[in-house]
């Protein structure tokens, strides 16, 4: 069975990569989560852009 993640901590970690806080390996360090899962999150991000995950956090990056 597949892990199911807040689309909070997914807003959390692609904010955090894309404000360069952190580095991929080091989210999957922190929060252990798969490489794999972080990049999707992070390519959704980019596909869908404010619209994904409908968090402000991550609508706050797209817009600056």
């Amino acid at each position: 069975m597949a892990k199911r993640y807040s689309t909070e901590l997914e807003s959390q970690v692609v904010t955090e990569l894309l404000t360069g806080d952190k580095s991929t390996g080091q989210v999957v360090k922190v929060y252990g989560i798969h490489s794999n899962t972080v990049g999707a999150w992070k390519e959704a991000f980019f596909e869908k852009g404010p619209e994904w995950p409908n968090t402000s956090d991550v609508s706050l990056i797209w817009n600056d």
